[in-house]
């Protein structure tokens, strides 16, 4: 049902006005430090998940698995530009000036001129948080990178684009108006 709403709103994509709002509700997963290394071996691992960050604390390490946060869009092709505006993430503006959108809308990834990055994976049902270079200690050792894993619980999608009226409905528009005006003339 999801992939076919969305394929609905790259359809719709082709056209000019093409708009669409999305909702979704997440569910927490936990968090995850990338580069980190380990103090005691001086040791780099790609990344780890960390459930008690120590020294550090994270956009996300207030919450605990299973959590549910908000994040909605509204999503604007502008002519073959894809924009993104009216974004919002775990009640935090996320507004972006960059985004990609691959060509069958199985991922959205929004990222901007700051470090935060989203990634919405809508067949795998997850959203990715990444914060790029920010840089910390957790009780596992020296990190450079923070992220958040969500699975996706729910999505609302609504199309708000515009609708043109069919040609045969501004003939009916028309012929109506004749008759209006044809109606309101008096016999001399």
């Amino acid at each position: 049902m999801l992939k076919l709403l969305l394929t609905a709103t790259v359809a719709l994509a082709v056209q000019p006005a093409a708009a669409a709002v999305v909702s979704m509700e997440l569910s927490y997963t936990g968090e995850f430090f990338q580069d980190v290394v380990d103090f005691s071996k001086w040791e780099e691992t790609d990344s780890i998940s960390d459930g008690e960050p120590l020294g550090f604390s994270g956009r996300f390490s207030n919450l605990t698995p299973g959590d549910s946060v908000q994040a909605s869009f509204s999503i604007d092709d502008n002519g073959g530009q894809w924009s993104v505006y009216d974004c919002m993430f775990a009640e935090t503006a996320c507004e972006s000036d960059v985004v990609n959108v691959n060509t069958t809308m199985q991922t959205l990834s929004l990222s901007g001129s700051g470090v935060v990055s989203l990634l919405y994976d809508f067949d795998a049902r997850t959203v990715l948080y990444y914060e790029d270079g920010v840089g910390g200690v957790t009780d596992l050792g020296l990190f450079r990178h923070y992220g958040a894993n969500f699975d996706i619980s729910s999505v609302d999608i609504r199309d708000t684009a515009v609708v043109p009226l069919p040609a045969a409905g501004w003939a009916l528009v028309a012929a109506l108006a004749a008759l209006g005006i044809a109606g309101r003339r008096r016999p001399a």
